[in-house]
């Protein structure tokens, strides 16, 4: 599976790698540019947007499962490590989520 976010749409959507058929795609919940490259941990897709949300995903239906809203936009990628998600806002903040 391939997984994008735009900035065009302010969508998030998956493709079949092989076939290059679309197979989800999902509005982030406020409408927002999305320049970070997505996170897969598992079954769970992180991506943040203008907004300064990050929110996550399930990587099979991309069906929204939950988020964490900053005061600033999130346009780098995040990081799983140990179960702990980190991500860096432009509030000038790392932020660590268990």
């Amino acid at each position: 599976m391939v997984i994008v976010g735009t900035s065009d749409a302010q969508e998030i959507k998956a493709y079949d790698a092989k076939t290059g058929q679309l197979k989800w795609k999902a509005a982030s919940p406020e409408p927002a540019n999305i320049f970070a490259s997505p996170t897969v941990c598992g079954d769970t897709l992180y991506i943040g947007d203008f907004y300064g949300s990050m929110l996550w995903l399930n990587t099979s239906t991309g069906k929204l499962l939950g988020g964490f809203s900053t005061d600033g936009r999130i346009v780098s990628s995040a990081i799983v490590q140990d179960g702990v998600l980190y991500f860096g806002g432009e509030d000038d903040y790392f932020y660590a989520l268990e």
